[in-house]
C-alpha cells in the first residue's frame, strides 16, 4: 500500500506536520496539483486497483475529494470512502442528548506509529503541536502534574476564561487530524481513572493538585466529543430540524480555530458582488432562507458564528471580538475579496465592529435592528471600563435556568419578535431547539456574562466611514426601535434610514422589502465601481 498527500490544498499553517511526516514515514508521496488528476495518474503509474480515503467534513477537502472520484470514473479505479468510527455505537441523531444516550463507550485508539516517542513537549509553540510527535508529547504533559510550560500556557488560557485551554492549545492539531478523539478521549478517561484511584488516600495539596488535573482532562474529554458528534453532523445529510432552502443553495462547512462551522452560499451572476449576511445570538446562518433571493444582485454567504447553530460548540473565550475575528477570516478564506454586510441584531453590532476594524473588507453595512448603545456626537467613542462579572456558581445558576426557559419558549419568543408576520417564524424552532442542546451550549450562553462592554454602535459607524444602510423594523417588541434609527441617522452622516412595518428580524418577516431595499444599495455600489 502507497500513502499519499494532496499537499497543495494544505493551509500555510500545516507546513511543520508535511516537513515531519515527509522526514519519518517512508514511501510517502506528497502530490502536487488538482488532487483529481494528481491521484489518477499516481493510480495509473502504481496500477492501482483502489483508492482509500478519508470522508472530509470541510467542504472544500469533501469537494476535491470528489473530483478524485470523478477523475478515476473511467479507469476501472474504485473509491472508498472511510469513516473513523469513535463510539462503540454511532447513533444517526443529530440531537446531541439524544446521541450521547445511545453512543456507547469510546473506541480504543489505534497504537501510534512506532515513529512517534512521544515526548513531553518543552513549549506549546505551534510548531510544536502541528507534528504528531509534538502533539501526542503535549497531549501527555496537559494530562500530567508535572509542571511544565505547556501547563503554565494552559493555567493562563483558563485564567482569562476558564475551561478553555485545550480548545486553545490544541485546536489546530485536531483541525490536522493529529489528534483524535479516540485517543483524546482515552487519555482523558486514564487520567481520570488514575485520580479516582489515588484519591482516597491523597494528602489534601495531591488532592487541590488533582483537581486542576480533573479539570483539564474533562476539558479534552468534552472537545473530543464534541469533535467526533460536529463531524458526524457535518457528513450527515439534511435533517427534518432544518429549514428548507432556496434552489441553487448549498450547505457547506469550514474549520476556523479548530472548530466546524456551516455556512449557506448562491451564488450570483458572474462578475456580480459579495454580500455576507450575520445573524444575530441565538440563531444562525439559515435564518436568512428568504433573502438568499439577492443571489440575482450578488454572491450570497451566510455563515453561522461559534457557538451557535450547527457550529461546533468549541470551549473558546466567546466575546465580541472573537466573533468579529471569525468574520474577518470567513471574508479572507471563504468569500476571497471585499463584500458588502449585512448583520442583525448582535451581527448587526459585530458587522459594524468588523466595518470599523477592517474597513478594506467591507464595501457596504447593512444593519437590521441592530443591538449596541448609542452616544452621540461629541461623546467618548471608547467603551467604559470592563465590569465584574457575577461569581461563577451564580452565573451557571442563571445559565441553567435561561436554557430551561429558551428550550420551552422558543416558538413563542420567535412569534414575539415576528409581530406581523408571526407565521414567517415557523421552521425555525427546530434547530434553534437542537442547538441549545449541544455540548457546550449552556457555556456559549454564559459567554454573555462575561461580555466586555461594547464600543458605541455609532461610534463604529462613523469610525468606517463607508456606505451604511439602516434597516429598521419599527415594530421591534424589543426596544425603541424607530428612535434608535432616528439617532443612528442623526449621528452617522454616512447612513441612510428606512423604517420597515416588522419586528426584530424585519429580514426574515418582510423579506419582499428588505431584500427590494438591498438590492438597490447593491446596485448603486455597482454604478459607483463603474
Amino acid at each position: 500500500m502507497t500513502l499519499a498527500l494532496c499537499a497543495d490544498s494544505l493551509p500555510a499553517s500545516a507546513a511543520p506536520a508535511l516537513a515531519a511526516l515527509q522526514t519519518v514515514v517512508p514511501g510517502l508521496r506528497v502530490l502536487r496539483g488538482e488532487p483529481g488528476p494528481a491521484v489518477a495518474a499516481l493510480a495509473s503509474e502504481l496500477g492501482a486497483a483502489t483508492v482509500y480515503a478519508c470522508a472530509e467534513p470541510e467542504s472544500v477537502a469533501a469537494e476535491e475529494l470528489a473530483g478524485v472520484a470523478a477523475a478515476l470514473a473511467s479507469s476501472g479505479v474504485s473509491v472508498q470512502v472511510c469513516l473513523l468510527q469513535h463510539w462503540a455505537a454511532e447513533p444517526a441523531s443529530d440531537n446531541w442528548r439524544e446521541h450521547e444516550r445511545l453512543r456507547g463507550p469510546p473506541l480504543p485508539p489505534q497504537p501510534a506509529p512506532t515513529w512517534v516517542s512521544a515526548p513531553v513537549a518543552a513549549a506549546p509553540t505551534a510548531e510544536v503541536l502541528q507534528t504528531e510527535e509534538g502533539s501526542l508529547g503535549a497531549l501527555n504533559a496537559y494530562l500530567s502534574e508535572t509542571p511544565s510550560p505547556l501547563l503554565e500556557a494552559a493555567a493562563a488560557a483558563d485564567a482569562l476564561r476558564a475551561g478553555t485551554s485545550f480548545q486553545v492549545l490544541f485546536g489546530g492539531a485536531i483541525a490536522l487530524g493529529l489528534l483524535s478523539p479516540r485517543r483524546i478521549a482515552a487519555a482523558a478517561a486514564e487520567a481520570l481513572d488514575a485520580l479516582l484511584d489515588e484519591s482516597s488516600r491523597a494528602p489534601a495539596w495531591r488532592i487541590a493538585a488533582g483537581a486542576a488535573l480533573a479539570r483539564r482532562a474533562r476539558q479534552a474529554k468534552e472537545a473530543a466529543e464534541r469533535s467526533a458528534f460536529h463531524t458526524a453532523l457535518a457528513l450527515a445529510p439534511p435533517t427534518s430540524s432544518q429549514v428548507e432552502l432556496p434552489p441553487g443553495a448549498v450547505r457547506r462547512w469550514w474549520r476556523w480555530r479548530g472548530a466546524l462551522l456551516p455556512y449557506v452560499h448562491l451564488p450570483g451572476p458572474a462578475g456580480a458582488p459579495a454580500l455576507m449576511l450575520v445573524h444575530g445570538f441565538g440563531a444562525y446562518g439559515e435564518h436568512w432562507r428568504r433573502n438568499l433571493a439577492l443571489s440575482d444582485s450578488a454572491s450570497v454567504f451566510a455563515p453561522t458564528m461559534p457557538g451557535f447553530g450547527r457550529s461546533e460548540k468549541a470551549a473558546l473565550p466567546y466575546s465580541q471580538s472573537l466573533w468579529t475575528d471569525c468574520l474577518a477570516d470567513f471574508i479572507r478564506e471563504v468569500v476571497k475579496g471585499p463584500t458588502a454586510v449585512a448583520g442583525n441584531s448582535i451581527g448587526g453590532f459585530m458587522s459594524a465592529e468588523l466595518a470599523s476594524r477592517h474597513p478594506e473588507l467591507v464595501t457596504a453595512l447593512v444593519l437590521v435592528n441592530s443591538a449596541g448603545p448609542l452616544r452621540g456626537l461629541g461623546q467618548p467613542e471608547a467603551p467604559p471600563a470592563p465590569r465584574t462579572p457575577p461569581p461563577a456558581l451564580v452565573v451557571n445558576a442563571l445559565t441553567t435556568g435561561l436554557l430551561f426557559f429558551l428550550e420551552r419558549s422558543v416558538a413563542s419568543t420567535l412569534r414575539r419578535c415576528y409581530p406581523v408576520r408571526p407565521d414567517n417564524s415557523d421552521g425555525l424552532e427546530p434547530e434553534i431547539f437542537r442547538a441549545a442542546c449541544d455540548s457546550g451550549a449552556a457555556a456559549v450562553f454564559a459567554s454573555a456574562f462575561y461580555l466586555p462592554p461594547p464600543t458605541a454602535l455609532d461610534a463604529l459607524v462613523r469610525r468606517f466611514g463607508g456606505p451604511t444602510l439602516v434597516l429598521q423594523g419599527a415594530r421591534d417588541p424589543l426596544n425603541d426601535a424607530p428612535s434608535r434609527a432616528e439617532r443612528i441617522g442623526a449621528f452617522c452622516s454616512n447612513a441612510q434610514v428606512v423604517l420597515l412595518e416588522g419586528g426584530h428580524c424585519p429580514h426574515d418577516e418582510v423579506p419582499e422589502e428588505w431584500n427590494a431595499a438591498v438590492r438597490s444599495l447593491l446596485a448603486s455600489r455597482a454604478a459607483v465601481a463603474r
